[in-house]
């Protein structure tokens, strides 16, 4: 699990945190292994299987093992219609706490409702219909660390609904702390901020951020009342309600976090040649510490 941020850094200073559980550092590499074992090919269950229900009625769609994670976007599987009669062939997608698009167009099919929550595609030809169903994706827009979402499946004549999960997939908080003499910052720190009408400041924070490592995850909450787009690589921009403050900021930008290291800035910070991530990871890895400072 990750610590929480104590009240002693709330400042413009940069802190550095790891959730991993106080242990004895002389257990030995065998042990650390047996205990990683159940986790190296994730925490799956019967219920995370990937399901299509096979068309009793003409509609083909996944019955379980659809997941997403907040705010991002997949391709539904197995959605296909397998009706033979008739000269036009449509149907319908509705959802709750998402939109639908397509990631390819297919000749001779209709698509009405792109970035939206209702989708309607029609085609006279079956064969291209199904085709365009092999590219509809559904990209959640409503923020929830685990939900789900239920999605309506129809034609004109027949219904049906199918689950997506929403949520982030499990994180061990056991890890591999052997000696390292060089550390890949990229995969192990995520750099989070919350910011406010400091868009300027905030510039200037990713623009040194970048001149020292250019491909850094960086998560920015953002609950300015007219909030302006900030885009770039590695580069993950969440708008909240206005003024939802510090708090909920902070805690929006590090519930995204997946590495095993979050670093929190304020959006005010910039890094220059003496913000130095190797040598706070190289702390904690070293010791038992949970959190340093620069």
């Amino acid at each position: 699990m990750r610590r929480r941020i104590s009240s002693y850094l709330w400042n413009p200073m940069v802190a550095l945190y790891i959730g991993f559980c106080r242990g004895s550092r002389k257990s030995s590499r065998k042990a650390t292994s047996q205990l990683l074992s159940p986790l190296q090919g994730g925490s799956y269950t019967p219920a995370d299987v990937l399901i299509v229900a096979e068309a009793n009625s003409p509609l083909q769609y996944p019955t379980q093992g659809v997941e997403v994670r907040p705010l991002k976007t997949i391709i539904i599987p197995g959605l296909g219609l397998k009706e033979e009669k008739g000269s036009n062939h449509r149907v319908y997608l509705t959802a709750t706490l998402g939109v639908f698009d397509v990631a390819a167009t297919v000749d001779e099919v209709s698509v009405e409702g792109d970035g939206e929550k209702h989708m309607i595609l029609s085609s006279s030809h079956l064969p291209a219909l199904n085709r365009q169903l092999q590219f509809v994706t559904y990209t959640n827009t409503v923020f929830h660390p685990k939900t789900a979402d239920t999605v309506h499946f129809a034609t004109d004549g027949h219904q049906s609904f199918f689950t997506i999960k929403v949520g982030h997939g499990t994180i061990p908080t056991l890890y591999n702390t052997g000696y390292q003499k060089e550390y890949n910052i990229s995969a192990l720190v995520t750099i989070a901020t919350k910011t406010f009408l400091r868009y300027d400041k905030l510039k200037e924070l990713i623009d040194s951020i970048r001149k020292y490592y250019p491909t850094v995850t960086i998560v920015i909450a953002d609950d300015n009342e007219h909030p302006q787009p900030v885009t770039g690589p590695h580069i993950d921009h969440y708008i909240m309600p206005f003024g939802k403050g510090w708090f909920a900021g902070r805690n929006l930008a590090v519930s995204q976090v997946t590495t095993k290291y979050v670093l929190w800035v304020d959006d005010d910070f910039f890094f220059t040649t003496n913000t130095k991530l190797e040598q706070m990871v190289d702390i904690l890895e070293k010791t038992t510490l949970d959190l340093v400072r620069h």
